[in-house]
């Protein structure tokens, strides 16, 4: 009966709230963000219908409002474009291949990129890459769990291939206090018993990285071989670069990894040597969190399964949320989270709740 009548609502309900843009601007500039209506959507497949709680910013949300730095124009296919992958919210409705979750259940979840995003008042998304809400968190709260651990523990497992096997073993975390960094600070150190090697430049940045575990933090503005030295650690075992690559930083990775350890990248844009790895077999990888949405196999469910397990972990006290402020979803805050996405200041993450 409650999934019947939630249905009915829906029906009855035939538009919704969404904030997005119909003219792509150029990266960061955030002047073309609007408030529309448009139809409710309705969960066929293995989707399932969210009533959004809450959205975080990610630098991937203002990055695709500025379509991808490829230049200004109208916005392609079905505008307006709605971006937001990181939310939290109730199922609303089902679809009939679904078997995870049922109305009425909380939820967080990343998305997919080439789908409509959370910013809005209900969503689309697909139940294999959704998770539990964690039963001892806020929306907010929850909204800021999915992008940043989801990226932090494929990097981790699946392209470094760190187990718990690995524990004493020492990475190096290159991008201060941004959501990712925290997020793999926490895990690497917590999870995984890594010895935590942080980057930080702020005062500020460099005690929220030690207040979630790191070990040392190093300044990523200054040459890192030697101030790796400093701290008595010639080599690391890894490095996970979650501020942008680089050459000169690729080079300077190369240069303190060990011989078959591994240097993965989540924004690999920038043109390298790959050379710098064969005499030490360093492994190369680049992560991409919304890799796994697209596939129609059973690399799909694999996010599902992994955010059960931050639940849990969440719940446990293992993990902490990162949520360092929350404000009333409205297209003036918004712009603002995104803004200071783009500004590259951003402590943990910045949510947004409908009110």
């Amino acid at each position: 009966q409650k999934a019947k009548k939630t249905k009915e609502n829906n029906v009855m309900t035939r538009t919704m709230k969404v904030f997005g843009i119909k003219n792509y601007m150029q990266v960061g500039d955030l002047s073309a963000l609007r408030q529309f209506e448009v139809p409710n959507p309705t969960a066929t497949g293995h989707d399932i219908l969210v009533q959004v709680k809450a959205v975080a910013t990610n630098p991937i949300d203002y990055k695709a409002l500025g379509n991808l730095g490829k230049g200004e124009g109208p916005v392609d296919g079905e505008a307006p474009l709605v971006v937001g992958w990181d939310a939290s919210g109730i199922v609303t409705q089902v679809g009939p291949e679904t078997s995870f979750f049922k109305v009425g259940d909380e939820v967080m979840f990343a998305g997919d990129f080439f789908r409509a995003g959370a910013f809005g008042e209900q969503v689309l998304v697909d139940e294999r890459i959704v998770g539990r809400k964690p039963s001892n968190v806020t929306w907010g709260q929850a909204a800021s769990l999915p992008l940043t651990n989801l990226t932090a523990y494929e990097s981790f497992t699946d392209q470094l291939k760190i187990t718990k096997a690995d524990a004493g073993k020492t990475i190096l975390i290159n991008g201060g206090g941004g959501g990712v960094a925290t997020a793999a600070i926490e895990m690497a150190k917590k999870v995984f018993g890594l010895k935590v090697v942080a980057t930080g430049s702020r005062n500020e940045s460099i005690q929220y990285v030690k207040k979630l575990g790191a070990d040392h933090v190093i300044n990523h503005h200054k040459p890192l071989g030697p101030q790796l030295e400093d701290i008595g650690i010639k080599n690391v075992d890894y490095v996970l670069d979650t501020y942008g690559l680089s050459p000169e930083l690729f080079t300077e990775f190369t240069e303190v990894v060990k011989p078959f350890g591994g240097i993965c990248s989540i924004w690999p844009a920038a043109s390298v040597d790959l050379m710098q790895l064969f005499w030490k077999s360093i492994n190369f990888s680049a992560l991409l969190m919304f890799t796994r949405p697209t596939l129609e196999n059973d690399q799909r469910v694999k996010q599902h399964k992994a955010l059960e397990k931050i639940a849990g972990l969440i719940e446990d006290g293992t993990l902490t949320c990162k949520e360092s402020s929350n404000l009333p979803l409205t297209t003036e805050n918004l712009a603002q989270a995104l803004e200071a996405q783009h500004a590259g200041k951003t402590i943990g993450k910045r949510t947004l709740t409908f009110v």
